[in-house]
């Protein structure tokens, strides 16, 4: 997966590959667990057990390697939710299969919420493109199950399904969920959206 960011210089050897990959894992964790104001390049490469100088090699700035992480998580959970439904019939087996993927990546990872929302703060224009990026993926896989659906505002069903994506994710993180939860909370979502919300 090549993730192309300004002031980010790829690795272009295996050695330098893995002093990367361990730059960035330093910095993922200490963003994650103490916030991006409070962390310092020093801190990542002390982690890292790295030295500062070669933080300079590869990346710009703090601020260029907390935007590749984000574009990391996005790739990485767009290339999951592709392998999850790609054996999927019905636009209801895309969702619900999205919606576990989702969900079961959180709970493995939950330090990704707080790397991702805290974005709103670090530069608001990256929050937006991290989510209307997904927004515009979502509304086109939508369109292409147009059939299927009973609208055709697909970017505001797209907001609408990540909302559930997000929030019934952090109830599963809330509650310690296990996979069998995380698939009863995912039946009642398709239910809901299969059958609605209302009483007729």
């Amino acid at each position: 997966m090549k993730i192309n960011i300004d002031g980010v210089k790829l690795p272009k050897s295996k050695a330098s590959q893995q002093t990367f990959d361990a730059l960035v894992n330093s910095a993922e964790q200490l963003f994650g667990r103490n916030g991006y104001s409070k962390t310092t390049v020093g801190d990542i490469t002390k982690a890292a057990n790295i030295a500062t100088g070669t933080f300079y090699i590869y990346f710009e700035s703090k601020y260029a390697i907390y935007e590749y992480i984000l574009e990391k998580y996005r790739l990485g959970l767009k290339s999951a939710l592709a392998k999850a439904v790609k054996d999927c019939t019905t636009r209801a087996e895309k969702e619900y299969a999205g919606l576990k993927t989702f969900i079961m990546g959180a709970l493995e990872n939950p330090l990704c919420y707080h790397l991702v929302w805290e974005s709103l703060y670090v530069n608001q224009d990256l929050f937006k493109k991290y989510y209307q990026s997904f927004a515009e993926d979502y509304a086109r896989a939508l369109k292409r199950d147009r059939e299927e659906l009973n609208t055709t505002e697909y970017r505001t069903i797209a907001f609408m399904l990540m909302g559930i994506n997000n929030f019934v994710g952090l109830q599963s993180l809330f509650e310690n969920d296990t996979e069998s939860d995380v698939e009863r909370r995912a039946n009642i979502a398709i239910d809901v959206l299969r059958n609605g919300l209302f009483n007729k």
